[in-house]
């Protein structure tokens, strides 16, 4: 849409290539990196992808429902990786938040500063509309302080999680209505 640099849009596409990468790097499927390297380590049981659907005997996996309560049928691009199909719940992403935020065992400190910090500055020094850090949304709200949040659509499941630094307060609401 422009030269980089020039202006900023936000896209999930960046979320596919970084999966694809982290598979060519490490040499692992990107599930297992995850499980292994995130999920395992920080206690996030049943926290899995919906391309692993076929091994989680006895978990029901709810489905998405449009404003007309319509329920959305399961399609091929529910099994993309990086920006959709993971499955979680909010006990599972409070541990993710801890380790995150808190006790810094998921990446080093310097990183999640810099994640919630803007990184998508433009080349001619003008504030982007929204600022972004390292996969992390950022709000400055002058009633609240630093916002960091992200959020997701996807055939009928919506959901955010927003965290608020100056009082350590995450915010999870999971829907799939």
């Amino acid at each position: 849409l422009f030269k980089p640099g020039a202006n900023y849009k936000y896209t999930n596409t960046n979320y596919l290539l970084l999966a694809d990468i982290v598979e060519k790097v490490s040499g692992i499927k990107f599930e297992k990196y995850m499980a292994d390297s995130i999920f395992t380590p920080i206690g996030m049981k049943n926290t899995f992808y919906y391309t692993e659907k076929a091994s989680k005997k006895g978990i029901v996996f709810p489905r998405g429902h449009l404003s007309s309560g319509e329920e959305v049928a399961f399609e091929p691009l529910d099994g993309t990786l990086g920006d959709k199909g993971l499955y979680s719940y909010p006990e599972a992403l409070m541990k993710w938040k801890i380790a995150y935020f808190n006790e810094y065992s998921v990446i080093p400190k310097e990183w999640v500063v810099k994640a919630m910090s803007p990184q998508n500055k433009l080349h001619n020094g003008a504030r982007p509309s929204e600022l972004y850090g390292y996969g992390l949304h950022i709000e400055d709200d002058p009633c609240h302080g630093r916002l960091i949040y992200h959020g997701g659509l996807w055939h009928g499941f919506n959901h955010i999680m927003m965290y608020r630094p100056s009082d350590n307060l995450l915010f999870i609401c999971l829907s799939n209505y």
